[in-house]
């Protein structure tokens, strides 16, 4: 995952996920917004001959965590 935009940077954990050769592609990472905004966050998966990209885009509300994720 990359920020891609909005108001500040989130904190990813881990920032970059690789799988193991020959396993099925599974990725989960977290994602921790500090100040509240509309934010955009970009998914890239490559394979090393292909590769694709998707976009979520996430609402943080004042004192609450992360809305209406895509």
């Amino acid at each position: 995952m990359i920020f891609y935009r909005g108001p500040a940077k989130p904190q990813f954990a881990p920032e970059v996920t690789n799988s193991p050769y020959g396993s099925p592609a599974k990725s989960e990472t977290k994602v921790s917004f500090l100040v509240p905004g509309h934010y955009r966050i970009r998914a890239l998966a490559c394979d090393g001959a292909l590769f694709t990209t998707y976009d979520y885009d996430v609402t943080v509300n004042p004192g609450s965590s992360a809305a209406n994720g895509r």
